[in-house]
């Protein structure tokens, strides 16, 4: 949906730059952009990346640097949840529809509300890799990434959060061109 939406953005940002050379058309023009840049932050943007000491959990408007070596526990419900020191941080660009949640690949109710599913079965339509489904796999796969983290040893890297910078610019730029086109 994110691309589809971004190609649409794009099209009718040309199509109007193309038949409406007036005000009018910067004025559409202003909203389209922001519009694509909106979807970018909100569909495409959101993401999680492993490094050798590092988790970071890419948000719309801001990224969690998360040490692997601290991280206590990990899920992934409707969003990516880890929890680092008794505070969870979530990534909305990994997560589990409801119905998978509900109920587990075997058809039996598995539990909503838990931090972690023991049994860790994902939904029998989700992507799979292997014998399980993405969301287990990324479960999976930090855990496995901090538990060799401590066992590295060494000092971890402290709780850090930045931001989006080129999209908050772009937000920012975009909204204040079109109210200064609005006004005029």
């Amino acid at each position: 949906m994110g691309g589809a939406s971004l190609v649409a953005a794009a099209f009718v940002l040309v199509l109007t730059a193309v038949t409406e050379p007036n005000l009018t058309g910067v004025r559409i023009c202003l909203l389209v952009a922001l519009a694509g840049v909106v979807v970018w932050a909100v569909l495409l943007r959101p993401r999680a990346t492993a490094y050798d000491d590092t988790l970071v959990l890419h948000n719309q408007v801001s990224d969690w640097h998360l040490p692997l070596a601290k991280v206590d526990d990990v899920a992934v419900r409707h969003t990516l949840n880890v929890w680092v020191g008794g505070k969870r941080y979530s990534c909305p660009g990994i997560g589990r529809a409801s119905r998978q949640m509900v109920r587990g690949s075997d058809g039996n109710p598995t539990s909503v509300f838990a931090r972690r599913n023991d049994a860790r079965q994902g939904g029998g339509d989700a992507a799979s890799i292997g014998e399980v489904d993405y969301a287990t796999f990324v479960e999976n796969r930090i855990d496995e990434l901090a538990r060799i983290a401590r066992r590295d040893g060494g000092e971890p890297p402290a709780v850090r959060r930045s931001w989006a910078v080129p999209e908050l610019t772009a937000m920012a730029v975009l909204a204040l061109a079109a109210v200064v086109a609005f006004s005029v």
